[in-house]
């Protein structure tokens, strides 16, 4: 009778995954050395100010300001923040091509063009939110690709799902909108579970199946609720999340008027009048589709009453229930620029150097930088600027095309890496709904999964690799 493999069997380090994972790894120290101390943006300082002092705000992910703080206390500056960001990217990356066959040369090859790409050369450096959540989305759902590949070995099995429960609880906490991953992995690991050797015949195995996909997004939601608990503990006690919605409320109406702008607003002109004028003699010149800024930084906005919310509420519920196709078109218009970035150089496409508010600045002992290094690096990226490289509709062509390939064959692997993309896909859509910006790293996460998926491509597709189950 035939005996199952032990688990470094199925582990399969063989020698193309081996080298693929070194260079990958070694390209990941190359990549934090040439870019560090890293870059750093406003919002980068804002948010290691606010770690430094311990009190947070919901402007931006109370838990960078948590992290980035811990590092602080480690190196003055935070600096090792990008080596955690390191970590997340190339480990991830590392541990999907040692899922290589043995014949698998391809995989090599992959991992040079990969980290050729700015996403991988340059991306990982930059202390953002955006990239702290692409690389826990993208190692999660690494995770649960090994916990495919060593299955029947149960406590591996349970180390790799709680590990992935963590990063997912992370990646929650780094973007709200990320909290759509949780169940996407909860449906991954079960579907892993039916395509493992141990899992796919009878009811019974079906159910604990099912369960422990369960048992993981469980788990994942309540680190996130945990961990958000815990941070608002330090919070400044300003409901920010309140203004945010309205002001987003706001630049939609704003949007509507500028499309239709016959449109008009009886309720705002009745209970709200300043806001009404607003919109109506101010908005237009103010408002730009590729980002909010222009309209709501507007000293007007900036100062007005909170009595006026209901009305706003009000007008924004009157308009888009009286003309959801009118919704839909400003949201359509708004997530083209996010999606397809019709002018890149206005949608942010990097940050290289260090700047931010001098005062802040000051208090942290940072100094405005942009070097001929950071030059040379921005240079770098902008080679790429008119290319597939730096445009979000090929990453998801060929995250697309990942996903149907590893959904064909269905082994637990291609499960997760199906997963992956799917789930990037399904992030990147939730902008259409939320998309105030076309800043290019707001979905940096659909680039990194399609990378990995083509690496795993790279390192897996043709004949059946490894150890048969």
């Amino acid at each position: 009778m035939a005996t199952k493999p032990g688990v470094w069997a199925r582990l399969n380090l063989s020698r193309p995954g081996g080298i693929a994972g070194l260079i990958l790894l070694a390209g990941g120290v190359a990549v934090t050395a040439v870019n560090w101390p890293g870059h750093w943006s406003y919002d980068s300082v804002v948010q290691l100010d606010q770690g430094r002092s311990g009190l947070y705000n919901a402007w931006h992910p109370p838990v960078m300001a948590w992290l980035l703080g811990l590092a602080d206390r480690v190196q003055r500056g935070g600096a090792l923040f990008t080596v955690l960001e390191a970590a997340l990217v190339f480990g991830s990356l590392a541990a999907l091509a040692a899922l290589a066959g043995r014949r698998a040369w391809a995989a090599p090859a992959a991992a040079l063009a990969a980290l050729a790409t700015p996403q991988l050369a340059i991306y990982p450096a930059i202390v953002w939110k955006d990239v702290l959540f692409a690389g826990a989305a993208v190692s999660a759902f690494v995770c649960l690709a090994w916990a495919g590949r060593v299955w029947p070995a149960r406590a591996w099995r349970w180390a790799l799902i709680a590990k992935a429960a963590a990063l997912l609880g992370l990646a929650a906490l780094a973007r709200q909108n990320g909290l759509v991953l949780i169940p996407a992995a909860g449906v991954t690991l079960a579907w892993i579970g039916l395509r493992a050797e141990d899992a796919g015949r009878g009811a019974g195995r079906r159910w604990r199946a099912f369960g422990t996909g369960l048992v993981l997004a469980l788990a994942a939601a309540l680190i996130a609720m945990a961990g958000a608990s815990a941070l608002k503990l330090h919070s400044d006690g300003q409901n920010e999340r309140r203004r945010q919605w309205e002001e987003l409320r706001i630049y939609e109406m704003a949007a509507a008027r500028s499309m239709r702008p016959e449109l008009s607003f009886p309720i705002l002109a009745a209970e709200a009048p300043a806001m009404n004028d607003f919109l109506v003699t101010r908005g237009p010149a103010l408002l730009k589709f590729q980002r909010i800024d222009p309209l709501v930084q507007n000293p007007f906005i900036n100062a007005h009453e909170d009595h006026d919310r209901p009305a706003v509420l009000a007008q924004w519920r009157a308009i888009f229930a009286a003309d959801p196709m009118l919704y839909l078109r400003v949201r359509a218009r708004l997530f083209a620029w996010v999606f397809l970035t019709p002018d890149l150089k206005a949608c942010v496409p990097l940050s290289v150097g260090v700047d931010g508010p001098p005062q802040l600045m000051a208090g942290l002992g940072l100094g405005e930088r942009y070097s001929d290094r950071d030059d040379a690096v921005f240079s770098y990226a902008q080679a790429f600027f008119g290319t597939p490289v730096y445009r979000h509709a090929a990453w998801a062509a060929l995250a697309a095309a990942v996903m149907i390939a590893c959904l064909i064959r269905r082994r637990p692997e291609d499960v997760a890496v199906a997963g992956l993309t799917a789930s990037a896909l399904g992030f990147a859509g939730t902008f259409f709904l939320i998309s105030i910006a076309c800043d290019y790293r707001y979905l940096y996460v659909l680039d990194l999964a399609a990378l990995a998926g083509a690496l795993y491509g790279a390192a897996t597709f043709g004949p059946r690799q490894g150890p048969k189950t």
